[in-house]
Parts: C-alpha cells; sequence; structure tokens
C-alpha cells in the first residue's frame, strides 16, 4: 500500500532517506546507463525528494497545487500525477496527513491548547482540524489529550 511509505511514526522522514540515497546512486557509473543516463528517472527522483522537502518543511504553510508545481517547475497536472503515482492520494491529503502528525506529536509532547496547536500546524478552522485528526486516528484530538492524562497517571 502507498501509505505505508508515509506512516504517521517518521516514515516522511525515511522515504525522504531513500530517496536521496537513490538519487546519489543515479549520480555513480555503478548504477546501468539506461538508469542513470535517463533523465526523466533522475527528474522524477528529484523531484519527489524535492516534493517531500517541501511537505515536511513547509506543511503548516497554505500550500497549494499551484504553488508546489512551481516550486518544482512543473505544472500542476503533472505534480497531481506525480503525487498519485507515489502515494495513491491527492496532494491535500498527503499535506493534511502531515498537519495530523505534527498535531498529533505536539499533543502528546506540549501543553499547548488544541485551538493554537490546530492553527500551528496549519489548519484553518477547528472543524477541519477535528475532522481529519479523527479520520487519521479514530479519536477526536481533545480524546486524545484525554486519554494521554489517563495514561500518566
Amino acid at each position: 500500500r502507498h501509505e505505508d511509505t508515509y506512516s504517521s511514526h517518521g516514515g516522511s522522514c525515511a522515504a525522504l532517506e531513500i530517496l536521496r540515497i537513490l538519487l546519489l546512486l543515479t549520480k555513480t557509473d555503478d548504477v546501468p546507463q539506461s538508469v542513470s543516463r535517463d533523465a526523466s528517472y533522475g527528474g522524477e527522483l528529484k523531484r519527489i525528494a524535492h516534493l517531500e522537502e517541501i511537505v515536511e518543511t513547509r506543511y503548516a504553510q497554505p500550500l497549494t497545487n499551484e504553488a508546489i508545481a512551481a516550486m518544482l517547475y512543473i505544472s500542476p497536472r503533472q505534480l497531481t500525477r506525480i503525487v498519485k503515482q507515489r502515494y495513491g492520494t491527492t496532494l491535500h491529503a498527503v499535506i493534511t496527513k502531515r498537519r495530523v502528525e505534527a498535531a498529533h506529536s505536539m499533543l502528546t509532547h506540549t501543553d499547548l491548547p488544541v485551538e493554537q496547536i490546530c492553527a500551528i500546524v496549519g489548519f484553518h478552522s477547528k472543524s477541519c482540524f477535528y475532522s481529519a485528526f479523527y479520520k487519521e486516528n479514530g479519536i477526536t484530538p481533545s480524546e486524545y489529550r484525554k486519554s494521554l492524562g489517563k495514561r500518566r497517571k
């Protein structure tokens, strides 16, 4: 499954590291000519690595398909194709998943109010945040935080 490569437990970092290794391999002479000389193959890997870096470092900012496509020097349509091929979902879903992962971590490791976490990780409304968090975790952010308190006692 595509989701397994982007798990909520650091999978995005692991996937990024794998892509970096693959990029290094495409630069060596040990790779067959058909792979190392194929600009589209290497270009695709570079774009995926750059895309993952953008999502990882800018998830809290407003990100649109058009803006990310411009950062990658490709068309929005091409970005949609790459994301669908890589993750099996939409760019919006990938960004939302990363935001929920960040919120999950903040709920676990800070005492910040849920509304503040919602804004920090890039959600524009509390209802969208609650809905996305519930979809990923099967529990609301407030319920999750309450369950942490019970476990800590």
